[in-house]
Order: structure tokens, then sequence, then C-alpha cells
């Protein structure tokens, strides 16, 4: 029964993608981790280093600059070895992920936890099935949160059986080997898991301590007796971590933190908790303004009523219970305990998120808790939240019925369906996050020839459809894979230093193309696809200057920009100012020459104050000069020798 039940639910959660060529999230997120689970998948073939993606050439380690999504590329490239379509893949890869998640749930509710079934699908509802899931879900990497009950059920079965050393052992590893899975899938997510953690952890050790219970006596009696136990966790664990950190260290000291006012524009205010977005089916026109985005995932309104009621219940139960003993604990009493230190963590971390301006107690968690300085979208905290939420409600509901249910059992069951029915209506979108297609990505594919053989490295020019950058970006990706070429264009959650490519349509788009090549040796075999006439052009006759053509700094004909990749500022009516004490010339000649060359450029004074020049060519000093007139036409002169492969590489420094 509770198959087709969770079957119907899935269906109605999926129904937008279900039967139809429709993909779950957008054109960014959404399609930024599919491309990253065709890179495991091609990875598995051998065609691509783990850590080294298409993007940014040639910079590497560049999978380090956002989630590592292996544990979606393991299933991804499963079925995708079985000819599964690339997008397809990807898209019940998800669907796999949440399905999995679910029947974990309602598992470790209903025969763990032994809420009865209509409590169980209340707590699986308010997880897998909420709002805040179904915002969520265009960012697809955190559908790895749906892993995270079957961990809860590891864990379970850790403290069920340990008094067995054999099923112990293997749920301890199985852990190890969880945690890891986690780790190598999504960030956000296992870094909720863990703070969370933490945090019940503090408050159970304080909860379990005012009855005179040591929670920390029994966990090293635990360890003196099974050290090597404990060990080989560790080791494991260790072993299979620092993979992980040799490639997330570096990373994490070459871009440092988020800045904290990045971190506070998206933590929740108080109305957050409860703002579902316009998109929501119950509540949506009282948010008419809040299209769904990162701040907009808070509860429904009866989900959070009775969150806080169930907070204040277990809360004062825990106030009126009996004390503990320490040589027997009662399993109803430290359940009691456990549901309150569940409670406590719950209301805990919504105090610290809950942001006013830009104060917020979070900051304290952004300056001294490791790796918490490198989230951004802290109010993505909800999602993983929902679950401990989902579980706490499917308890007190559970526990209400068990109490009212031997005077009128009937009723009761009636009025928790009712609940249970309300609750997956209030949790509903209008429609489902699904705003790309197949079609219109193999349509986009196919649309795209063949780049001309010598084509190794590619990237995109934009059309006229004034797209979000973003949109170019991945395009290149995905045009790199399909013809297995390098891409210098890219998207991720960081960018190389000195990238400078992030704007498709600005007018420096291709100077900064040429910078990059020429800073990082790309001489040869690159071509740009210009998505306006749908064809390939060489990078190489894009750029090349033509001998005898003026450069202006000036005016509506101003192209100064596409050969000063630095120093020069915004163009005005009758000049171009410089900026700071050294420009940079750099152009490539059209047909190669072994004659010498001459340059002559126009000059002004600032402010009528003799200016000192240097221009050089390497280390060769082609000019030193001193201009003192307002108006100064200088000429430098250019031996051959300076001209190496058709390019011309020059420093202007202004000393003075």
């Amino acid at each position: 029964m509770f198959i087709a039940l969770i079957s119907l639910l899935e269906c109605c959660f999926f129904r937008s993608v279900l039967g139809s060529d429709l993909l779950i999230g957008n054109l960014g997120d959404g399609r930024l981790c599919n491309l990253f689970a065709e890179h495991w998948y091609r990875f598995f073939q051998g065609k691509e280093s783990a850590f080294d993606l298409r993007i940014f050439y040639p910079v590497q380690n560049t999978l380090a600059y956002s989630d590592c999504m292996l544990g979606f590329g393991i299933p991804y490239s499963v079925l995708r070895a079985l000819g599964v379509s690339m997008y397809s893949a990807y898209k019940w890869v998800l669907i796999g992920f949440h399905v999995f998640g679910s029947i974990c749930l309602y598992y470790l509710l209903n025969s763990k936890l032994k809420t009865n079934a209509l409590s169980s699908f209340v707590g699986l509802v308010v997880f897998s099935y909420s709002n805040v899931y179904q915002v969520k879900a265009t960012h697809t990497q955190l559908f790895a949160t749906s892993l995270i009950p079957g961990l809860f059920l590891l864990i379970f079965l850790f403290f069920e059986n340990f008094e067995i050393p054999a099923k112990r052992r293997i749920a301890g590893l199985s852990c190890i080997l969880y945690v890891e899975y986690l780790l190598y899938t999504s960030y956000y997510p296992i870094f909720f898991l863990i703070f969370s953690l933490l945090v019940f952890t503090i408050i159970t050790l304080i909860v379990f301590g005012r009855e005179k219970i040591n929670l920390l006596k029994y966990a090293k009696e635990y360890v003196n007796k099974n050290w090597l136990e404990v060990f080989v966790y560790l080791i494991v664990g260790v072993i299979l971590t620092i993979p992980f950190l040799k490639l997330y260290l570096p990373a994490m000291s070459e871009f440092g933190e988020r800045s904290w006012a990045d971190v506070a524009s998206m933590l929740p205010t108080l109305t957050g908790f409860v703002n579902v977005s316009n998109q929501n089916l119950f509540y949506g026109k009282l948010f008419s303004d809040f299209s769904p985005s990162e701040i907009t995932c808070g509860f429904p309104l009866i989900t959070f009523l009775l969150l806080l009621a169930a907070i204040i219940y277990y809360y004062n139960k825990y106030i009126q219970r009996k004390s503990l003993q320490p040589n027997g604990i009662d399993g109803a009493q430290q359940r009691l305990c456990l549901l309150t230190a569940i409670s406590l963590t719950i209301l805990c971390i919504f105090l610290l998120l809950v942001v006013d301006g830009k104060y917020s107690l979070w900051y304290i968690v952004y300056l001294f808790v490791p790796g918490a300085s490198a989230i951004r979208a802290c109010s993505r905290f909800f999602l993983f939240l929902a679950l401990p939420i989902g579980m706490l409600l499917a308890v007190f509901t559970d526990e209400l019925y068990q109490r009212f249910a031997k005077k009128a059992r009937t009723f009761c069951l009636a009025i928790l369906a009712i609940l249970l029915l309300f609750f997956t209506f209030e949790n509903t979108l209008k429609s489902p996050m699904s705003y790309w297609t197949v079609s219109d990505r193999v349509q986009f594919l196919e649309s795209v020839p063949s780049p001309p053989e010598d084509c190794k490295v590619m990237y995109v020019l934009p059309d006229e459809d004034n797209k979000p950058t973003w949109i170019y970006q991945l395009d290149a990706w995905e045009i790199a894979n399909k013809y297995d070429l390098k891409t210098i264009n890219g998207y991720s959650g960081q960018f190389p230093p000195g990238w400078g490519l992030w704007e498709v349509s600005d007018e420096k788009y291709q100077t900064s193309v040429d910078r990059w090549c020429r800073d990082n040796q790309i001489t040869s075999g690159i071509y740009a696809y210009d998505k306006a006439t749908g064809m390939w052009r060489s990078h190489m006759d894009e750029m090349a200057y033509q001998i005898g053509d003026s450069v202006y700094f000036d005016g509506t004909q101003a192209d100064a920009h596409q050969y000063f990749v630095e120093g020069i500022s915004g163009t005005e009516d009758e000049f171009a100012w410089t900026d700071g004490n050294t420009a940079r010339f750099y152009a490539y000649i059209s047909a190669d020459t072994t004659s010498d060359l001459i340059m002559q450029i126009n000059l002004r004074m600032i402010f009528n104050a003799p200016q000192h020049i240097l221009v050089m060519s390497e280390d060769r000093v082609l000019l030193d000069d001193v201009i003192a007139e307002v108006a100064a036409p200088i000429t430098i002169y250019i031996p051959a020798e300076c001209v190496q492969d058709q390019s011309i590489n020059l420093t202007f420094q202004f000393p003075d």
C-alpha cells in the first residue's frame, strides 16, 4: 500500500517531466549539473581527467570550482552505458534519488520509529514533497539531500545492533562510506548535515547531562573497548577524504571566503520562514511579489504552526519529566530527551539563520565554523531542515493519535488523513520547476555544424537575443562535449583568476578572449562559434590587424580596446584616458612580415605637465621619451625580430 501511495506522490511531484521531454530545473544549474554528470561518464570512458573539466581551458583542477557531483555521475554513467541519452539519463537519476530518499524515510519512520502509516506520510510530505524541495528543484545538485534519509537509517541500524558486533561494524563502515559518497556529491547538503549533527550533539549532551547521564562516558567506554573498530573507521574516512582535500583546499586558498554582505543577502528574515513564493497553490496570492528564488523557500503556514506546536510540546513535556535513572535509562524517557534535542536543534538553527538587515547570529558561524564561509545561499538550509522537521512531525502526530485514538479511533484517523491531505496541497506549487527540454537541446546541438578539422579549442560569440550570459557559457560546454573540444568559456561556482570572459555580449569580450589565449599560450587551433550566423570563425582571423589600418581611441569608431588589453579607460568623444601607469598593446598581424614596422600614436599631456613614456617589447626598450606638448604624435620603431608568430606585444609605461 505504501509503495502505491509513494508512487502516486512521486508522480504528482514530477508531473511535468514524466511522459514528456521536459527536464528538471533550468538552463542554468540544471544544465550545469547535467554537464558535470556527463563529465564523470566521459572520465569513466577514459576521455577526460577526473579533476579537469572541458571548460576554462587550459586551467586545471576546475572540478574544484563547484560541487564534485560524483554521486550523481556513477548511476548516470550506468544509464549512459546502457544507451540512455545524456539529458534523459540525468533526469532519471534525479527521480531515482528522490524515490530512494522517500522510501528510506518512510521505512525509517514506519518500521524503525514505529509511527503509524498516516503519520509516516505526514513526515514524508513535509520533506520529500515539500514546498521548499519544489522551489529548490531548479538547483538539481540539492537532490543529494534525498540521500540523507538513507544515512539516518544506517545510523539507526548502528545503534539498533550495538550489542551485535558484526552487524554494528557493517552499519558503522556503511555510514563512513555513505558520508564520503555524500561528500563527493554535493557540498551544501553535507555541510548542513555535519553542522546540524554538531548542534544536535551539543544539545543532546546538555539535555542528558541535566539528568546526570554522561553520554561522553558511554562513548569513551565504547572507544576503549572497540578501539580497533574505531581506528578502522577513522582510517577509511581519512583515506577517502584525502582526494577531496587535495582537490578543494588549493581552490579554497585561491578564492578565499564569500563576503559577508553576499551571505547576508541570502539569509531569511522572520517572514522568510513562511514565504513560500507566489507559485504556492494555497498561499501564492499572499506572496504575489515574490517569485521562486533563494529566499522564497519557507514552510507553509499550517506546517510551520504545527512545527512550533511540536517544539513547545516536547520542551514542556521534557521540563515536566521524571528524572532518568542513571543505571537504567527508560526507553520512553530516552526517546523524549532525543525528541527534545531534535526540537531545540531545529529552533537553534532557525535563530542562527534569521537576519535583520545585515545582522544575524549566522555571522558567528560564518567566522568560526570551518567551511561555513564558503556557503553563500544559506536559505538552502531549509531543504535539509525539512527532513528533521518531517521526522519530528511524524512522531508528534503519531503521539497525538495514540493519545486520543483510544476514545475515538475512527475520528482520529479521519483527522490525520485530512491533515495529510492538507499538508500535501499546501506544499504544492502551481507549476513545477521545469524550464528546459530534451528536444530544445537536441535541436540546438544538431544546428551546430562540425568545426574545422584543426579546431582544438573553441568559444562562443553571442547572437542578438540578449540572453543571460550563463546561457552562452553552457552552450559552449555542450558544443565542446559534442565535438570533443576544449573551451575557454565556462560556468561554475568560481572562475579562474584573470579569466574575464563572463560578459559574452560586452564590447571588450573579443579582446578578453585574445588576452586569455595569449597569456595561456593558446596559439593555434582556436575557433569561435558565432551563434548569430551559425558559422565557425578562426580566432586569429577575427582579431587580425591589417597593417596600415588606423586604430581609434575616440568617437563612434573607437576600437582601441581590441588591442589595448589593459591600461586604457572608457572611450570619450575626443580621447581615452590611460588607466594606471601601465598599458599593454597586443595585435595579431594578418600576414607574416620580415620588415621593420612603424607605429604612430597621438598622446597628450595630463594637465599640461610633461609626461615620461617608456615603450618596451619584452625587455627591449623601443622608446624612452618625455611628452612636452599638449598633443604629441610619437613614432615607435618596431624591429622585425620583435614580431613573433605574427604578433606584436608592447608595454607602455607612464612612470610619472
